[in-house]
């Protein structure tokens, strides 16, 4: 989620550019997804997975999509990053 942010140093916003993230895409994704996965750790995928939404552009509408799915049943906390971050991809 860190390495991901506007607050990452420039040195690693720049290596990341250089490499494919589509697996770690995929893994946020599969701990989103799987019910055994604690909910900090779907928060984190979240988030990671909001900081890549500009370099792929289809994480937009599936992040929107899965975290609607989680805030149906889910805890406060997935509840306030949910609708957090929503807002923010302007798709409340």
């Amino acid at each position: 989620m860190h390495l991901t942010g506007k607050k990452a140093p420039a040195i690693i916003r720049d290596k990341l550019q250089q490499l494919d993230l589509e697996p770690i895409v995929e893994q946020c994704f599969d701990w989103m997804i799987d019910p055994k996965v604690k909910i900090a750790v779907k928060v984190f995928a979240s988030e990671a997975l909001f900081n890549l939404r500009s370099r792929y552009p289809w994480i937009q509408e599936e992040l929107a999509n899965q975290l609607k799915f989680l805030m149906r049943n889910g805890t406060a906390a997935i509840q306030s990053r949910g609708r957090k971050l929503l807002e923010l991809i302007g798709d409340e």
